[in-house]
């Protein structure tokens, strides 16, 4: 049951709620429902952005090895001239990546140190390539700004074995752990509409008075940036029947449902009157402009009694201006704070 706001939101006022309070109180009604739970495997180019829904356990150190951080040569730092004179040393071999050589020799990127090298791995000491003058098998190059331990990466530097990862979208660390897919949270689902008598849609002939609906391609790139699951209802006419047989059918498909228009004071509004019936109301209108006539609350697909489900509703203005300013002042808030509060369960 929803919490009354007039004892807890400061400055409550449903016909005119400052921007500030209506943030709070969709904050606290971005409540995750429980279809929200369910889960999915998803290989690792379908999880960018996505929710993990268990944590990853890395099964191996990353890297599992010492290796050279750029191309150059590794020697035994013992040899270095005082005063930052210019040394001449014999190239052993060369170890290129997924080739080890163990004694010093030239190394390519990523290439395997097993420390024989040099016993003491303090003393160790790398020359960039771009430092160093090759004759032959002989290299030249100037001992001075070359401190141990320099252009090496350690074993588990990037990860130990065991360390937890909190973020899906981390691709390239679940690669280099060979884990192919991860388990994640099911997109959050979210239904959006136009409404009005005076829309077309994209590719039908305009009569006088008519427009185009540009709206619903606006929620949908908007939305699509939050990596949600979008289920588009088309343009609603504006009558009752009509308006609310989308409310009850996107309430049963979706987690949240926003629509745009049909939120002002005009003699074919019904979103509110609707409202009222199939939901609990929070505020009809915010103090900014664009963006005054925003409706927000919960639609029930159910009688309340039952088992219902139940979304979140967005009754957004007509404007475009306004949509888009209401859509990241209240509606992206709410999302976040839905996924958030989902992956913290």
């Amino acid at each position: 049951m929803i919490t009354p706001l007039s004892g807890c939101v400061t400055h409550y006022d449903p016909n005119t709620m400052p921007v500030e309070a209506a943030q709070d109180i969709v904050c606290q009604w971005a409540m995750p429902r429980a279809g929200q739970s369910r889960t999915e495997r998803v290989k690792l180019f379908d999880a960018l952005d996505r929710v993990l829904a268990e944590d990853v356990i890395s099964p191996i150190d990353v890297p599992a090895f010492d290796n050279s951080a750029m191309d150059g040569y590794a020697f035994v730092g013992t040899v270095l001239a005082e005063g930052g004179a210019a040394i001449d040393l014999a190239v052993a071999g060369t170890a290129l990546a997924g080739r080890p050589f163990g004694d010093a020799a030239r190394r390519s990127v990523r290439a395997h140190h097993d420390g024989r090298a040099d016993a003491a791995r303090l003393r160790h000491r790398r020359a960039a390539q771009e430092l160093v003058a090759r004759d032959g098998d002989t290299i030249r190059f100037p001992s001075d700004a070359l401190r141990p331990g320099q252009n090496r990466c350690l074993s588990v530097e990037d990860l130990a074995r065991g360390a937890h990862i909190v973020r899906a979208s981390d691709l390239g660390l679940l690669a280099s752990l060979d884990i192919a897919d991860v388990a994640v949270y099911a997109r959050l689902k979210v239904a959006f509409f136009s409404t009005g008598e005076e829309l077309r849609s994209v590719g039908e002939t305009l009569a006088p008075g008519t427009l185009y609906d540009s709206n619903r391609y606006t929620l949908f790139a908007m939305l699509s940036h939050l990596s949600v699951e979008t289920v588009d209802f088309g343009i609603v006419r504006d009558d009752r029947a009509s308006l609310e047989k989308a409310l009850w059918h996107a309430t049963e498909v979706a987690d949240v449902v926003i629509s745009s228009g049909g939120v002002s004071v005009g003699d074919a509004d019904f979103t509110r009157e609707l409202m009222n019936s199939l939901g609990d109301v929070a505020f009809w209108k915010i103090a900014m402009r664009p963006g005054r006539p925003l409706a927000f609350g919960r639609l029930w697909s159910g009688p309340r009694a039952d088992t219902g489900e139940s979304a979140l509703f967005f009754g957004l203005p007509g404007n475009p201006v306004a949509v888009m300013a209401t859509f990241y002042f209240i509606v992206r808030e709410a999302l976040l704070a839905i996924r958030a509060r989902r992956s913290s369960r």
